[in-house]
């Protein structure tokens, strides 16, 4: 069932795609990335995104995902799933001449593929027509020499402020994330079942989009913060991008 987006899902879309442009722009483009060495606690593109509401947490990840799904499925398919889409009648051999790896090479094909900004994502996908695989990969290594330097960090970045939100709201308002309170963990939507609500989309319970409006606004800049706590989660390392498995 398909249908057209309301004028708050558009606006929560529209802002959406301008958090994912400017992060794209200062830690996936050709600028100089931030000092590995930096702990969480300080490292920028974290900062960046600790100043974003609940509410926008979700919407970007939510878009975020969706975005990962359209270049495995669509731009840079594994093997695998070249054959599904044959429905098996391609060997191996002539399904690895069109998908871009198996398993674990194909995850970081596309986590270095997500370093694209969105109009460069939406050019590619637009006129895939007039690319082959090796053009493709060529012509993105002609317009960023470095592509292939690391992969995208959006995901870690999001996954820490996450936890950090959580951690926080647990011990603020500790009635609204115990597991029997039948409430939800952040972001604030889900895609179970096939059932998509929440993040850009409504909520079709109105109690519910009630809930995660009030939620949603919480926010938490901690833009000094530092792991003096007991508990301290260490940054992964972004390993190096990969365009041809």
């Amino acid at each position: 069932m398909t249908r057209s987006l309301t004028s708050r899902e558009n606006f929560r879309l529209r802002r959406a795609l301008y958090h994912w442009m400017r992060y794209a722009y200062y830690f996936h483009g050709d600028l100089v990335r931030p000092n590995v060495f930096v702990p969480s606690g300080r490292d920028i593109r974290i900062n960046q995104l600790r100043s974003l509401s609940n509410s926008e947490l979700g919407e970007l990840k939510d878009l975020w995902r969706t975005v990962e799904d359209i270049i495995e499925l669509t731009m840079c398919p594994s093997i695998a799933n070249v054959r599904i889409g044959a429905d098996f009648e391609l060997s191996e051999k002539d399904a690895a001449r069109i998908g871009w790896g198996e398993q674990r090479e194909n995850r970081i094909v596309v986590a270095t593929m997500s370093k694209l900004s969105p109009d460069e994502l939406l050019y590619y996908m637009e006129n895939s027509h007039k690319f082959t695989k090796l053009r493709l990969i060529q012509d993105i290594r002609q317009r960023h020499p470095h592509f292939e330097f690391d992969t995208e960090s959006l995901t870690i970045a999001l996954s820490c402020v996450i936890h950090e939100r959580w951690r926080r709201m647990q011990t603020e308002f500790p009635a609204m994330t115990q597991p029997s309170s039948g409430t939800l963990c952040l972001p604030v939507y889900t895609r179970m079942m096939g059932q998509c609500h929440g993040g850009i989309l409504d909520w079709d319970d109105p109690a519910m989009e009630a809930y995660c409006a009030r939620i949603g606004e919480m926010i938490g800049l901690n833009l000094d913060w530092r792991p003096e706590e007991s508990f301290f989660r260490s940054r992964p390392e972004i390993p190096t991008g990969l365009l041809n498995p």
